[in-house]
C-alpha cells in the first residue's frame, strides 16, 4: 500500500515538473520574436550614422555604393565597383 502511495506521489512530482518547464519555455519563446518594425528602425538609424557601409566589391573587396552584377562563366554572381568595372567587362561579362 505505501508503494503505491509513493508510486502515486512520484507521478505527480514528474508531472508538475514537466508542466512547470514547458511553461517556462512558452514563455521565454516569445522574447525570441523580434517586430520588423524594430528591425527597420535599427537598419534606417544605422544607415543614416554611416554604419553601413553597403556590400564588397568581388575584386577589390572594398566596400561600394554603387556595385554592378556580373554573372561569370562557371554561373557565380559578382558586385563590382566602378573602379573594377573596366576589367570585368575586358573579360566578356555581361551585366545582370
Amino acid at each position: 500500500m505505501m508503494l503505491k502511495i509513493a508510486g502515486v506521489l512520484l507521478c505527480f512530482v514528474f508531472i508538475g515538473i514537466v508542466a512547470a518547464t514547458s511553461i517556462k519555455r512558452k514563455r521565454s519563446a516569445g522574447s525570441k520574436v523580434v517586430s520588423l518594425s524594430q528591425v527597420k528602425k535599427m537598419r534606417s538609424t544605422a544607415a543614416h550614422e554611416g554604419k553601413s557601409k553597403g556590400q564588397k566589391c568581388s575584386s577589390c573587396k572594398e566596400p561600394g555604393k554603387k556595385l554592378t552584377f556580373y554573372a561569370t562563366n562557371d554561373g557565380r554572381v559578382i558586385g563590382v565597383c566602378s573602379t573594377c568595372k573596366p576589367a570585368v567587362e575586358r573579360q566578356g561579362l555581361l551585366p545582370l
